[in-house]
This record gives C-alpha cells, sequence and structure tokens, in this order.
C-alpha cells in the first residue's frame, strides 16, 4: 500500500513539475484587425482594443515585443504561403478535370466505330499525347 502511495504522489509531482513550468515558456499574442481595417499585434485580446481577432500566435516568454511580434509574422506568413500551396493544388485539381473532360470529348469521337478522315485523326492523336503529357506533369489521378 505504501509502495502504490509513494508511486502515485510520485506521478502527481512529475506531472505537475512538467506542467508549470510550460506556462511560464510561452506567450500569446494577438494579431487583431480593428473596425477601420487597420492590422495590429495586441499582448491582450482584440476585443480589448475594439477590434476583431485574425491570428493568435503563441511566441517565446522573455523577449522583447518587437521580437515576439516578428516571430509571429513570420509564423502567419508563413501560413499564408500555405494558403497559396493549396490553392496552388486546387488550380492543379481543376486543370486535371479539364483535361479529362477533353480527352474524354476526343474519345468520344471514336468510341462509335464510325469513320473518321484523317485530317481529324492525326490532330486528335497529337492532342491526346499533349493531354497524357500534360496530365502526367500535374500528376492527375484517372488518366
Amino acid at each position: 500500500m505504501v509502495r502504490l502511495l509513494r508511486f502515485v504522489i510520485m506521478k502527481t509531482l512529475l506531472l505537475v513539475f512538467a506542467v508549470l513550468p510550460l506556462s511560464g515558456l510561452a506567450d500569446t499574442i494577438y494579431h487583431c484587425k480593428a473596425y477601420s481595417g487597420s492590422t495590429f499585434w495586441a499582448s491582450t485580446t482584440c476585443s480589448n482594443h475594439k477590434a476583431l481577432i485574425d491570428r493568435i500566435a503563441t511566441v517565446p516568454s522573455g523577449m522583447a515585443w518587437d521580437e515576439q511580434v516578428k516571430i509571429a509574422e513570420g509564423k502567419r506568413q508563413a501560413a499564408g504561403s500555405q494558403s497559396g500551396v493549396d490553392s496552388m493544388q486546387s488550380d492543379a485539381a481543376s486543370r486535371c478535370t479539364e483535361l479529362k473532360s477533353e480527352r474524354d470529348k476526343i474519345w468520344s469521337r471514336y468510341s462509335n466505330w464510325q469513320y473518321q478522315a484523317p485530317e481529324v485523326v492525326g490532330p486528335d492523336r497529337q492532342r491526346t499525347l499533349a493531354i497524357q503529357s500534360q496530365q502526367r506533369s500535374l500528376g492527375c489521378a484517372n488518366q
């Protein structure tokens, strides 16, 4: 019984000492957007400044305010560039859909086994090869 009690006390103390120092290692700062449209960083919630929260950042404590803002701004810009990557992926997906639709339209001319003139077949073949190449370079599924 004593062993179990010691174990529980030790676990509790480890947990307390593990969690308590973390609260002093980081500060939260807020990127606010004023009703006028201007933006600024604040150490208190944006509502205290009659503004809306645009972003919340966790930064190391014990640093100068300018340094904390610089770190938070870097995180904000990195998140912005990630949304640019997301939009590029979305553009690629829509381009893949367009290419598949164009390829299906070309193939539909040949699915009924009707005669196609050589002046139609040649350009269709070239365009189909170009479409397949673009699909591979974009990494389209369902090529």
